[in-house]
């Protein structure tokens, strides 16, 4: 289970690079909300940011080979190899349990 995730392409900003993302994987248009927690994540050694957002239009995956997209609780998020990392970032959120 991971979250929306991917490269920055050229020209384009995190933000932007996060909306981009959520569309393709979920077929979600998202806003971004607040400012982004941003840290070294240890297993893949990249710079990632991640914001909270919410939906305004909801449509089809356009990667549907990344899997179906579906809603997970928070706590579901500490389980495999990202646990320790996505604990950080429900903390910076104020979602950690």
């Amino acid at each position: 289970m991971a979250l929306p995730c991917g490269g920055v392409e050229e020209g384009e900003t995190p933000a932007e690079a996060a909306c981009r993302e959520a569309l393709e994987e979920t077929g979600l248009t998202v806003a971004l909300v607040g400012e982004p927690f941003v840290a070294l994540e240890r297993l893949d050694q990249v710079e990632v940011h991640i914001w909270q957002a919410i939906i305004i239009d909801e449509g089809e995956a356009l990667t549907p080979h990344e899997g179906v997209p579906e809603w997970v609780s928070p706590s579901e998020l500490l389980n495999g190899p990202y646990g320790d990392f996505n604990r950080l970032m429900l903390e910076h959120f104020g979602m950690a349990s």
